[in-house]
């Protein structure tokens, strides 16, 4: 019943924030195995300590958690993120310690595990510059770190979800009409990085969802020519290796919309179309309303010509 409630949450849980975070104090910790332990925790961090704003809360429902040997590492590195944001440092740095000993990948790599952890959380509210200080010496470490280690595939996710808060935020009507070049240029490192990991480390789905990553970059930070080769690499790799339509119709508004700024309307449009034709096909309203917000920021004609 755990799992069940667990996997529904991480289907559903941005539809209510507040009913989310009810039913994950609702499970009780002795119903949770080891199969739960990842998604539960870094949804209490998400849920109650992120978008509800107690990370006193979120630590206290990880501290009771039952013991088990070996406990998966996402949960160990969610809980130093938990102690670090409600103020335990020292609980922060043991759980930090304890990491670095499961992954065996060495202090630094886990500790930079731990920030990037924390500022997955922190990037859709915090200020952008003060993110990427913190971001940048992570991607470092990363860019440098052995090929192998299962410290990467957990990086790769907290910069995705890093980056993403970002752009949500960047993009939203109440931001700045323009990206600092200083967190774009960090953001688009970031991207890469992503990809270069899941390059030696994830599957060829993860690889185009880092190309898309880094198309909303470039786009957001104006690159048309980066953005549009990042999602042409996507729609590649997907042809390559089987069939993903719904990730192939989002490539395409970000080919179209780096078309539309590289003053090539014709061909904007016509990856415009090709992804409202796939997204036709979606079944799943909720999916198909983010699609049309995505798209719906397309503009209608080529920037270089509007009247």
């Amino acid at each position: 019943m755990a799992l069940a409630e667990v996997s529904a949450l991480m289907q559903d849980h941005d539809a209510d924030l507040v009913g989310a975070a009810a039913r994950l104090r609702a499970i009780a910790p002795s119903a949770l195995g080891v199969d739960d332990l990842a998604s539960y925790s870094w949804l209490v961090n998400h849920v109650i300590g992120e978008k509800g704003g107690d990370w006193p809360g979120a630590r206290a429902l990880l501290d009771a958690l039952p013991a088990l040997p070996g406990p998966p590492p996402v949960l160990l590195r969610n809980r130093a993120v938990a102690y670090a944001m409600s103020g335990a440092a020292l609980q922060a740095w043991q759980a930090e310690s304890e990491l670095a000993q499961a992954l065996a990948c060495g202090p630094a790599l886990a500790a930079a595990a731990v920030r990037l952890g924390t500022l997955q959380h922190l990037a859709g509210t915090a200020d952008p510059l003060l993110v990427v200080a913190s971001l940048l010496p992570c991607v470092q470490a990363l860019e440098t770190a052995p090929a192998g280690g299962p410290v990467l595939p957990m990086a790769a996710r907290a910069i995705n979800n890093t980056v993403s808060a970002w752009l949500e935020r960047a993009q939203s009507p109440a931001s700045p009409a323009r990206v600092d070049p200083l967190v774009g240029t960090a953001m688009g490192r970031a991207a890469r990085c992503c990809k270069a990991i899941w390059l030696h480390a994830g599957t060829w789905m993860q690889v185009e969802r880092a190309d898309y990553l880094v198309a909303l970059v470039a786009n957001a930070v104006g690159d048309w020519a980066a953005a549009a080769q990042a999602a042409r690499d996507g729609i590649t790799t997907i042809e390559a290796n089987g069939s993903e339509e719904v990730d192939r119709a989002f490539l395409l508004v970000e080919l179209a919309r780096a078309r539309y700024g590289l003053d090539e309307p014709a061909a904007a449009v016509k990856a415009r179309d090709a992804a409202f034709a796939l997204a036709e096909r979606f079944d799943e309203p909720g999916l198909r309303e983010w699609f049309d917000r995505k798209a719906g920021m397309l503009p209608e004609r080529s920037p270089a010509r509007a009247a």
